[in-house]
């Protein structure tokens, strides 16, 4: 480290300079860089909790917080085909280091914290995992609660009188539908049923209910749609889906 012209400049490492003259109160810090080039970055860290012992310290131990996500199960406790006790289902997801697993109902759906930022790669961990003890393969799709929060504010009927949201399903596709899938999908004859894309998820509105719908679905296909009404009761009934 070299002081001139009023500037610190760092060589090497992070170039990270800590304060060691006490532990700060409430204060605010107030902080001018001043880049060398245009692809330099700059910033601060606060609360480290220990004395760095090496450069890059700081940023392997300050992880970004746990994510809450919900993992939905595709063809799980139907009928006596591919049963699952939800406990056994916890202890599954306990032994591949989720923390906090939560089931919600019968359901196969899953809410967890995690680290793990990438869900696709997170998902056939979870697939693994459940073929591995169980004997069977489910498809695993995962949302953040934000992610699922954001399907209610997208929902293409909100501004329709007279819909009735228990009536309104949805479906979380595994990854976004490809220009030639969504034209043969919107194709479909479904009147009176209506159907809807927007991004990673279908929406049906059934509104005579599923029983008389001309719109039949297999029992397989049925179990993969959850009402709007239920996705937002789970935000109810599960507090921690809202940290």
């Amino acid at each position: 480290m070299t002081v001139g012209d009023g500037l610190i400049r760092t060589h090497g490492g992070m170039g990270l300079l800590y304060w060691t003259g006490g532990k700060l109160g409430n204060c605010v810090i107030r902080v001018v860089f001043k880049m060398h080039d245009h692809n330099d970055n700059s910033g601060v860290y606060i609360r480290t909790p220990i004395e760095p012992r090496e450069p890059w310290m700081p940023v392997h131990i300050l992880k970004p917080a746990m994510a809450v996500v919900i993992s939905m199960l595709r063809g799980v406790n139907l009928g006596s085909h591919n049963r699952i006790k939800m406990d056994a289902l916890r202890a599954r997801y306990e032994s591949l280091k989720l923390r906090d697993p939560q089931t919600y109902i019968q359901s196969g759906n899953v809410i967890f914290r995690t680290e793990e930022r990438n869900l696709a790669q997170l998902a056939k961990r979870i697939e693994n995992g459940i073929e591995q003890k169980f004997g069977f393969r489910p498809q695993v799709i995962l949302r953040t609660t934000s992610e699922r929060r954001d399907v209610i504010a997208r929902n293409p009927f909100a501004k329709r009188r007279g819909i009735d949201p228990s009536k309104l399903l949805v479906t979380f596709l595994a990854s976004h539908p490809s220009p030639e899938a969504r034209d043969k999908v919107l194709e479909i004859k479904t009147d009176p049923e209506e159907l809807k894309i927007d991004g990673q998820e279908l929406y049906i509105y059934f509104p005579n209910g599923m029983a008389r719908a001309k719109l039949s679905l297999p029992s397989a296909r049925k179990q993969q749609f959850e009402s709007l009404s239920a996705i937002r009761r789970q935000f109810c009934h599960l507090p921690f889906l809202s940290s």
